[in-house]
């Protein structure tokens, strides 16, 4: 028995320094064919119902969202009776992220998937810290949009 346990040892030392030495400083590796993910085309006007994320005045306010897009650049306005403020982003795929700054204000980061000329978005709470020592000033929230 400790013949083919050598034997078996030897042959599996064998296979793996084969498998390391032609992987070994490899640059043609092939893998799956792909290119570029394109960017959704989100420039425009987008408008929808705001639905904040806690009890709160601008609960079912209109947001309008109004973007320019520069390649997967995204800039623009957001603005609803709780969230207006400028929007800096980015877009890959359906997916456009980033941020929606408010005067004096942190958070507000912004999460949103484009389908067709709908677009669901999630922003975060924004607090003025050394106002409010942490107190969410204008809740997050979601909204479904379509231009």
């Amino acid at each position: 028995m400790a013949g083919k346990s050598r034997t078996l040892f030897a042959t599996l030392v064998a296979v793996s320094a084969l498998a390391v030495s032609c992987s070994k400083d490899s640059n043609t590796v092939a893998g799956p064919a792909g290119g570029p993910v394109m960017a959704a085309n989100v420039a425009g006007t987008w408008t929808g119902v705001y639905r904040p994320d806690s009890t709160a005045p601008c609960a079912g306010s209109t947001m309008t969202i109004r973007l320019q897009q520069s390649g997967t650049t995204v800039n623009g306005t957001v603005s609803s009776n709780c969230v207006n403020g400028a929007f800096h982003g980015q877009v890959s795929g359906s997916q456009l992220t980033g941020n929606v700054d408010m005067v004096g204000c942190t958070g507000g980061a912004f999460m949103g998937n484009v389908q067709g000329t709908t677009l669901a978005v999630s922003i975060g709470d924004f607090y003025k810290p050394l106002v409010t020592e942490g107190q969410v000033v204008a809740p997050g929230g979601n909204a479904t949009l379509s231009r």
